[in-house]
């Protein structure tokens, strides 16, 4: 007899657990109020001297009869943009009868390094609602008119070369010293090393000029705007050269 209700207990075992765990997934999922950001990092643009703003969707497990208001905190240990660049609201709200929410960030042009800066938001769980992970926003300077770069690779002797760029008008926009036509101003560099200079330009016509103080030509130089190639030397100039562009 002790043997039989021990055998009636084991078969019954399985039942109790089998019902519990259903009752647990049932009880679980339909309540779970889940909000997370749509990704994990974001590529920010933002126009030399100017703002621009992007939206972050915002997204819930669930969709709810009535509306939603997330709170938004900036993780600033994680933030290393200068805080009077950008709006977070503290706040977003997501609709009734919807599970999508945008939240609009704006920044601006203010101490943004050129390695670029990063902006941490977050969402604010509180009882009943869960959150997921931050959001790392990485602030980048963008060209809004004609980006473009000058590459310079130097020969032996860098304190040699001399150049300038100069716009229609004839007033130097770029150069290698700002004294004016001076050699020199690469005297720092080591020689054979090379450097990039990043312009951000309207619409117009430059000349470019290089300069050698020995007259025997320098390092290959390299200009590009808008991803083309708009002048380009080998470094056998001689005593100099020169030659315009349009943009």
């Amino acid at each position: 007899m002790k043997k039989k209700i021990i055998y009636l207990l084991l078969l019954a075992l399985p039942l109790v657990l089998i019902t519990s765990c259903e009752e647990n997934a049932v009880g679980i999922t339909p309540d779970l109020n889940h909000v997370s950001f749509e990704v994990n990092t974001l590529k920010f643009g933002v126009d030399i001297d100017g703002e621009n703003t992007n939206t972050i969707t915002i997204y819930a497990a669930s969709i709810s009869a009535s509306a939603r208001t997330v709170e938004i905190i900036v993780v600033s240990d994680e933030t290393t943009a200068d805080a009077a660049s950008y709006t977070v609201p503290t706040s977003v709200t997501i609709p009734a009868n919807s599970n999508v929410a945008e939240l609009s960030i704006t920044i601006s042009d203010l101490n943004i390094s050129s390695a670029g800066e990063t902006l941490t938001i977050g969402l604010v769980s509180k009882e009943g609602l869960f959150v997921g992970g931050n959001i790392t926003i990485n602030v980048q300077q963008v060209c809004p008119t004609n980006p473009g770069t000058l590459q310079i690779a130097f020969d032996n002797y860098p304190e040699e070369v001399y150049w300038d760029i100069k716009d229609a008008a004839g007033t130097i926009v770029a150069t290698s010293n700002a004294a004016g036509v001076a050699y020199g101003g690469h005297a720092n560099e080591a020689a054979g090393s090379s450097l990039i200079y990043n312009f951000c330009w309207d619409a117009g016509t430059y000349t470019f000029r290089v300069f050698d103080q020995y007259a025997d030509g320098g390092g290959a130089i390299t200009i590009i705007f808008n991803d083309a190639v708009v002048y380009s030397t080998d470094g056998v100039y001689g005593a100099g050269e020169s030659a315009s562009f349009t943009l």
